[in-house]
């Protein structure tokens, strides 16, 4: 098992235990598009329920559309990774 500290020397605990497993830590949400305040997480969900393939019916499935259009990429990319079989993201 894998531990990592919680706190630097001089600072403040991040939390009262002392350490944290590796796979106890669950991966962090991040925001993907700010303007629809979208998430990783739920671009993964309406790409994986709607068998979304583009960038536009994810934002369907979310129902918003894309504002400035910087997270375009992002959206390909998460859709992609959600599409390639899991024999091919592990390589």
């Amino acid at each position: 098992m894998i531990i990592i500290r919680t706190s630097t020397p001089g600072r403040v605990p991040l939390c009262k235990c002392k350490s944290l497993a590796i796979a106890d830590v669950e991966t962090p949400t991040v925001y993907v598009c700010l303007c629809n305040a979208l998430t990783d997480r739920q671009v993964k969900a309406a790409a994986e329920a709607s068998n979304a393939t583009r960038p536009s019916e994810v934002y369907a499935a979310c129902g918003c559309r894309a504002q400035c259009g910087n997270c375009i990429k992002k959206l390909l990319q998460l859709i992609r990774t959600d599409e390639a079989p899991a024999s091919l993201q592990g390589a």
